[in-house]
């Protein structure tokens, strides 16, 4: 096992850990040769989850003069506003502040109305109407507070839920089936959207399981 380097140069090891899509990894970051059609048959007969719009600001007023209180605030019924200040005050320095807008896009309607020649004034557009309606939702003005920003499109691969829910690929079943999955021996996928089909809170979860695979694992090597 190991990874190659665009230069060229293979770095070997007996696991390696990749914090990406898995769809990513098996159709781009693996020769296909290598891939076993057991995977991409799981892999194809899943469909695809909700795509994200994310919008990440740098502004410059702290967030007690935003008036931002919260972690986290789940506006509507498809955006998730995030002040990552609540969580870890010095992830930014004095007077200034961090928030992350998740805008879940309900249907293709919006990818679909983009082509190369619209591309950059439909994320212009989009990026304003995500910022106002995180404003209007919370009664706040940031807009004129904000110092850099940084979009993140569906274009980009942008999913936090990877796969939807369904007969033959619930949650539960997932969850049994994550150990039998792994197609490639110390290949280890923390993208917290695979194993756990869907969930805000998986990215956290899907790195805790090759954490703790890599442990048992050690532990055992210690008692042989």
């Amino acid at each position: 096992n190991g990874v190659r380097l665009s230069t060229g140069e293979v770095l070997y090891a007996q696991r390696v850990v990749v914090s990406s899509d898995i769809k990513n990894v098996y159709e781009n970051m693996i020769q296909a040769s290598e891939v076993p059609r057991i995977a991409l048959k799981h892999l194809n007969q899943r469909e695809e989850g909700t795509k994200v719009f994310s919008v990440h600001l740098g502004l410059n007023r702290d967030i007690e003069e935003l008036k931002l209180s919260e972690y986290m605030y789940l506006l509507k019924d498809n955006m998730i506003g995030v002040v990552h200040n609540n969580a870890y005050k010095y992830i930014s320095e004095d007077g200034t502040s961090l928030i992350s807008i998740y805008y879940l896009l309900k249907d293709n309607k919006f990818v679909n109305s983009v082509d190369k020649k619209n591309y950059y004034f439909e994320i212009d557009k989009m990026t304003k109407k995500i910022i106002k309606e995180f404003q209007d939702s919370l009664n706040i003005q940031i807009y004129d507070y904000i110092e850099e920003i940084k979009v993140i499109t569906p274009f980009d691969n942008n999913k936090v839920f990877e796969y939807r829910n369904s007969m033959n690929e619930s949650l539960l079943a997932k969850i049994l089936n994550s150990n039998n999955e792994r197609y490639i021996k110390g290949l280890y996928v923390c993208e917290g959207l695979n194993g756990d089909v869907y969930g805000y809170g998986s990215s956290f979860i899907s790195g805790l399981g090759p954490s703790n695979y890599f442990k048992n694992e050690g532990d055992l090597n210690e008692k042989n």
